[in-house]
């Protein structure tokens, strides 16, 4: 229980983050409101294959009412960018972290670090891009692949809103960078939250683990379980990966398993949580055509 409550102010933080990213819609949705469609797109994501990003269209059409549609595709696109931002830059804390607390063979410090190297890279490349735009120099890169130019035909057709898309995405940063620092900052702040679940279960089985310790664990795991991000609920990855980090830390590796199935209970009570609060959406609405007659 104390694990799935951590997870309260971790989703208020990710919540907080998206919130900023409407801050120039001429109205948003009230922030309990936001806080509760994003705990359900999050449990979204996690039950769709592949990409995992159903989510994203059904955070996008939560907003609509209050943002409008396009201002709601903007946001749900800049918090996504954001989003893999800050997940980006905790990797690279927390390989800083292992390689600050740990001695590891000399080979693995080569690889973490040139790991790191290549994640600075993206993060670089990342920011440079939500600067520059993300739409239409995608549709772009579309066109000129041979079996994927058939995809930016019907997209050129909309080249006018694809541009204004861009631009609200932008706008986001050249309008106010530290609002964009200050969001992605929650969001990093809320997954080094998510870590302190590490640390409560090394609490509850007497293990000897710091909450710098328990960052670095966390937050590599995480590194290691999104490398392969097209299995639906991630299914043996994160066990698997948990596994061989405890055994390269030199720890128990059944205790990485532990772990990996805590946190499998805790993200299945928040995705039925979140599915709960898309049925009691669903619910409401039709409560309300009902009584407009609609």
């Amino acid at each position: 229980m104390p694990i799935v409550l951590l997870w309260i102010p971790v989703h208020v933080c990710y919540a907080a983050a998206w919130y900023t990213t409407m801050a120039d819609a001429p109205e948003r949705p009230p922030f309990l409101r936001t806080c509760l469609i994003s705990v359900s797109s999050f449990a979204v994501n996690m039950v769709t294959p592949f990409v995992q990003a159903g989510g994203e269209v059904y955070r996008a059409a939560a907003v609509t009412h209050w943002t409008g549609g396009q201002r709601a595709t903007s946001s749900t696109v800049t918090y996504y960018i954001l989003h893999a931002l800050s997940n980006m830059v905790t990797w690279v804390l927390s390989i800083g972290v292992v390689l600050a607390l740990y001695r590891l063979p000399g080979g693995l410090v080569v690889t973490l670090v040139a790991i790191a190297t290549v994640i600075i890279g993206l993060i670089l490349f990342v920011f440079v891009s939500h600067q520059q735009g993300v739409v239409a120099p995608l549709v772009g890169i579309l066109r000129r692949l041979p079996l994927l130019g058939r995809l930016a035909r019907p997209l050129e057709a909309h080249r006018e809103r694809i541009e204004e898309l861009d631009r609200l995405i932008t706008g986001f940063y050249h309008r106010d960078p530290r609002r964009f620092f200050l969001s992605v900052g929650m969001d990093v702040l809320g997954r080094a939250i998510a870590t302190g679940e590490v640390w409560l279960m090394a609490r509850g089985i007497h293990l000897d683990v710091s909450p710098l310790q328990a960052f670095g664990i966390g937050s590599f795991g995480g590194l290691a379980v999104n490398i392969i991000f097209f299995v639906p609920l991630e299914a043996g990855v994160k066990e698997g990966s948990f596994y061989l980090i405890f055994q390269m830390l030199g720890m128990d590796p059944a205790l990485g398993v532990f772990a990996a199935i805590v946190q499998r209970l805790r993200e299945l009570t928040w995705i039925a949580a979140g599915l709960v609060l898309i049925w009691a959406s669903g619910e409401k609405k039709k409560r309300e055509n009902l009584d407009t007659g609609t």
